[in-house]
């Protein structure tokens, strides 16, 4: 502070003696035309408006001149400066102020010596000064420092880092020089234990931070670990009832490696145990408010169990929660502690002072620039006036997050004007919620060009009012859409949420089977398409009329109905499917398929203390039209025959589900399931070309089975799920089949489902099963994954023998990255895929050879 009133003073002497020279003061209060500076040789003056030009312009006055002043030296450019005011006109009406300056020297080079262990790389990719940058004492001596810390982190305690800086007062650049004396790096070689006799040395050693050398761990010591280790020990003990446990000592027992110089350190702990205590029960005073009885309800530990501190530390948290919940976050809470050195028993006394329930005063909101603030307070199930829940609180914020608005939300509660009041403080900070996605996948789903292009814009937060807003397109080779949409999660204050969408769709259905030689089928009971002819043949080995017929035989005539199922009879066209025959290329053909379709959704949703649930309804009418030359094809389906007769033929969905959310946070959940079901009704009363009833169940179980705190910011977690979903499509009441073509039926398209295998499509039932194991990245932005897939599809609803089959089921396992920003979920995945045929394990030849495996990229896909 002295340094800084020194440089001002000095700074306006010249000008005091300019002004002599003059008028006096004849420059106050007139405005500032111009800041000029002389002596500037590195520094641009570009680098100067952002300071400079707030006050140009502005009439000249003692306050503004020291403002002015005072930024410009915070900048830290100059060694000194000296102000003089200029005349800005003939008349003095104006004033132009200038500064002559010297600035500080721009790093030239920077050089290290006495480096031997550790790299140069290394050592400037944690000096901040780099060349250009202007040099500082307190920059040099912050990068000397972290020299220091980066070595103490190899394991060199004893390593001295002094600094010189060479100045070339010619061009105004400086030379720095960093002087390094390693000193002989230290290594752990054993850790060991006196004092222990209920923890073994193997036990203690996995607790330690500090690490001995060996092939997957380095062993570099570091002196600042050892309290955390200590701390890491008595921990351990308070939570197996040893609470008087102490590490008395650490002892350092050195050799030096005469070869390397490397100090072989041994480290050992002096434990002093002393007895183990168990629990002896608490006692309550002064609750009026909550019975004993519920108070000792919320402590699990039994009178007589081994004291866990860690434990009892929880469940007294729960005790006070239970008043916080209930809006009395006034109230102490005094815990006292008897040990009974004879019996080794712990006896608690809680002591709690009851005070009045705290009302909410003001709801404020706080950084928030986008988002409007009732769409903020609508997510919070407090108001003004209401009493104080944590609870729900905690359910606030988790609603927040789950906008995917925000990047991050935090609470805070101050006092109110008066006692019993207090004030409800949600800071957040707005995460980007308009995305433009743009680019090119490769997609194995696709038939021939296997490139997809896709452009997409939107925004979950339009105007800041939680609308939903999107258009997008996808282009391939075989398809190209472009979609509307807009919602509203609220409407009229309640969680009734409401969606309008219009879709414009083009898709070159190929591999589409044909009826075009004979026997010719006029409709779909009983028809097989080309070459099939319908004959059914034996699937299994049987023996008829004394004769012995091997699977894949003809059936001697017409079987009735009865001898279908007695001998294992199917058509021809089910045993090819069934032993994984396709139709030949040369008897498929292409159809192209336009449709344009509106969508109206409709649904309400209730928060409760169990969960989220939601009801949702809607609409889906569209216009079809197919086009292809009736004179060179007939498709097998009948419904494309009819559509191309009939174009445009509506299609008419009346839509209907149900789900129940625990998840934590929906777009990357750590923990809770979430559970849906789904029915499409399609045709049937409304009119359409096409009639079936579609199921889809969905389940979805989220766990963090491991979550170790690394850093201040980031934990490693690991996060299991297990996720499965059934599609199913039937026919409608009194149909024998659903009247469908293969673009309304399921499909594997190796993306989304069955990741690496190529497409596949005309099934009526699909199931998809997934474990999966993630480890954050970056927790908010990128995450691992490694899975494991199986998924069937077939060609009716099948029974649920059939449905466990193996030999139904495409496997997959594999490993990638994700990202979980909200609106932008991509994925890459390395994939090995294989089936199980009878018992027998087969690989499949994936698309990356040799390795065998397939290299799947997923855009705008959400597995969640």
């Amino acid at each position: 502070m002295r340094k800084l009133l020194a440089v001002i003073v000095l700074a306006l002497v010249p000008l005091l003696a300019a002004v002599a020279q003059t008028d006096s003061q004849w420059y106050l209060n007139k405005p500032i035309k111009d800041i000029t500076f002389s002596g500037l040789v590195h520094v641009k003056l570009s680098d100067l408006d952002g300071v400079i030009k707030p006050y140009v312009g502005k009439d000249f006055t003692d306050t503004l001149f020291w403002d002015l002043q005072s930024k410009l030296y915070a900048l830290d450019y100059f060694e000194q400066f000296t102000p003089t005011a200029i005349a800005g006109d003939p008349n003095k009406d104006s004033v132009i102020i200038n500064f002559a300056v010297v600035e500080r020297p721009i790093v030239s080079d920077i050089i290290l010596t006495g480096n031997e262990h550790v790299s140069k790389n290394d050592i400037l990719g944690v000096v901040v000064l780099k060349k250009g940058d202007i040099v500082t004492k307190e920059k040099v001596r912050s990068d000397t420092d972290a020299i220091k810390k980066l070595y103490f982190e190899r394991g060199f305690p004893e390593v001295d880092v002094t600094s010189d800086v060479r100045t070339n007062s010619a061009d105004k650049t400086a030379t720095i020089i960093f002087v390094i004396k390693e000193g002989a790096q230290t290594k752990v070689k054993k850790i060991e234990f006196t004092g222990n006799s209920f923890a073994s040395a193997g036990t203690l050693r996995g607790l330690l931070k500090t690490k001995v050398q060996s092939l997957f761990n380095s062993g570099i010591f570091q002196d600042s670990n050892l309290a955390e280790d200590k701390t890491a020990i008595l921990k351990y003990y308070d939570d197996h009832g040893f609470e008087d446990a102490e590490v008395v000592g650490i002892t350092r027992e050195q050799e030096i490696d005469k070869a390397t110089k490397q100090v072989n350190l041994t480290l050992v702990y002096h434990i002093k145990e002393g007895p183990q205590y168990t629990y002896g029960g608490t006692t309550f005073h002064g609750n009026t408010l909550f019975s004993t009885k519920k108070l000792e309800d919320m402590i699990h530990l039994k009178v007589g169990q081994i004291v866990n501190k860690t434990r009892l530390d929880a469940e007294f948290a729960r005790i006070s929660d239970l008043y916080y919940n209930d809006g009395y976050i006034f109230n102490t809470f005094d815990r006292k502690e008897t040990k009974d050195p004879q019996s080794h028993v712990i006896t608690y006394e809680l002591s709690i002072v009851e005070r009045g329930r705290a009302h909410i005063e003001n709801i404020i909101i706080k950084g928030n620039t986008k988002t409007k603030g009732y769409v903020i307070r609508r997510e919070i199930p407090l108001e003004v006036g209401d009493v104080f829940s944590k609870e729900k609180v905690l359910e606030g914020l988790r609603n927040l997050y789950n906008t995917q608005y925000f990047s991050s939300v935090t609470p805070e509660t101050p006092p109110g004007s008066v006692d019993g009041l207090m004030d409800l403080v949600i800071n957040v900070a707005e995460a980007k919620t308009t995305n433009l996605n743009f680019g090119l996948s490769v997609s194995g789903s696709q038939a021939g060009f296997p490139l997809v292009g896709f452009l997409k814009l939107s925004d979950n937060n339009f105007l800041g009012r939680g609308l939903g807003l999107s258009v997008g397109s996808q282009v391939s080779s075989t398809e190209q859409n472009l979609t509307f949409a807009f919602n509203t999660p609220w409407l009229f204050g309640r969680r009734w949420s409401n969606g309008i969408s219009l879709t414009l769709d083009h898709t070159q259905v190929t591999n589409e089977p044909q009826d075009l030689l004979p026997p010719i089928f006029t409709n779909q009971t009983n028809a097989v398409p080309d070459p099939y002819d319908g004959h059914y043949v034996f699937s299994t080995t049987e023996s008829y009329n004394g004769q012995t017929y091997q699977a894949g035989d003809a059936f001697p005539g017409y079987p009735s109905s009865s001898q279908i199922s007695l001998y294992n009879l199917e058509t021809d066209y089910a045993y090819a499917l069934s032993h994984g025959l396709a139709i030949p290329q040369s008897y498929l053909m292409t159809y192209d398929n336009y449709s344009i379709t509106l969508g109206l959704t409709t649904g309400y949703s209730w928060y409760t203390s169990i969960g989220r649930f939601n009801i949702t309804t809607g609409i889906n009418s569209s216009l079809n039209w197919v086009y292809y030359d009736p004179t060179v094809y007939r498709p097998f389906n009948s419904v494309i025959r009819y559509n191309l007769d009939h174009n445009p033929v509506p299609i008419n969905q009346y839509i209907l589900s149900g789900s129940w959310d625990t998840r934590d946070i929906v777009y990357s959940p750590t923990s809770g399931f979430y559970l849906k079901q789904a029915f499409t009704y399609t045709g049937g009363i409304l009119p359409s070309a096409r009639d079936y009833i579609r199921s889809d169940s969905r389940a979805e179980f989220y766990l963090t089975l491991l979550n170790i705190p690394v850093t201040d910011s980031y934990a490693f977690k690991v996060v299991g799920d297990v996720r499965s979903y059934l599609s199913l499509i039937y026919p409608q009441f009194g149909q024998v089949a659903p009247i469908a073509t293969s673009t309304d039926l399921l499909y594997i398209d190796g993306m989304t489902n069955a990741l690496g295998w190529p497409r596949q499509i005309n099934g009526e039932e699909l199931w998809d099963n997934w474990l999966e194991f993630r480890i954050p990245i970056l927790e908010q932005y990128l995450w691992w994954e490694f899975f494991g897939e199986g998924t069937a599809m077939w060609t009716m609803p099948v029974s649920l023998s059939q449905m466990v089959n193996l030999n139904s089921f495409l496997f997959g396992v594999g490993a990638g990255v994700r990202l979980v920003i909200p609106g932008l979920p991509i994925g890459l995945y390395v994939v090995k895929n294989f089936q199980v045929i009878n018992g027998q394990l087969q690989w499949a030849p994936g698309s990356v050879q040799p390795l065998g495996i397939s290299l799947v990229i997923a855009f705008n896909t959400n597995i969640y």
